[in-house]
């Protein structure tokens, strides 16, 4: 298997791991919250049984608990290319392979074993999408993409929304199997169908940390402008 490959299913491995920690993080930050306000509530007789409840969920979402849940396997999946294929340390892997991880999964592994450089680890907030591109005409097509997100379903709060046709920045398209090149100005060529495409966020647009969003995107070409397709995502860095 290509090296490119395996660092695709590894990075994504990784990516989905820390979705799944930041969920039980953010929960964690959220109980405290409501423990805190209740606390300095000044209606402290109707506000005792909200404090047990709220004290009840925040003892659910323990440092230790999420540790322990996440720990073994985070620490294991960070090493695996150099278990398994890449004789060298995570921090030549990383830099050799323009690799990131998330600071979610650094922070569970056991009395923080694995360290890293801050240019190595995904700044908070950070997301990415993928998606296929899809063979929408019979013509030869250059397409475009539009991306949205927002806090709701009915996409009434857009929080970023980009257009690769305005601007390629931060767009990617996957030119050779699991490698990616920036979109050229004048769109991806349909003879890239079934390829993949890639938004990356820019720092104006990061989200909050293990809090799901409603994703929708779509393709367009110089014959029409296509269905969005939607999906719910959290935010794992």
């Amino acid at each position: 298997m290509a090296t490119s490959i395996k660092n695709q299913i590894w990075h994504d491995a990784m990516w989905n791991l820390a979705k799944a920690v930041g969920r039980y993080t953010l929960k964690k930050a959220e109980a405290y919250e409501n423990v805190r306000t209740i606390v300095n509530s000044q209606d402290l007789t109707t506000e005792t049984d909200l404090l047990l409840k709220s004290v009840a969920v925040y003892e659910t979402y323990t440092t230790g608990l999420i540790n322990s849940m996440f720990g073994s396997l985070s620490s294991q999946l960070l090493l695996l290319p150099i278990t398994g294929y890449w004789s060298s340390s995570l921090e030549t892997y990383l830099n050799t392979n323009s690799l990131k991880v998330s600071q979610l999964l650094l922070d569970v592994v056991k009395d923080g074993d694995i360290s890293l450089p801050s240019g190595l680890i995904y700044e908070e907030g950070y997301w990415e999408y993928k998606s296929l591109i899809i063979n929408r005409s019979n013509l030869y097509s250059l397409y475009h993409f539009e991306i949205d997100v927002a806090a709701d379903s009915d996409f009434s709060t857009i929080l970023a929304s980009a257009d690769s046709s305005v601007s390629a920045a931060e767009w990617l398209y996957e030119k050779e199997e699991e490698e990616f090149v920036p979109i050229p100005t004048d769109g991806v060529p349909s003879s890239y169908i079934d390829r993949k495409i890639m938004y990356q966020s820019s720092s104006s647009e990061y989200l909050v940390r293990g809090k799901e969003y409603y994703f929708r995107i779509r393709q367009k070409d110089q014959y029409n402008t296509y269905n969005f397709t939607y999906y719910r995502d959290s935010i794992g860095t």
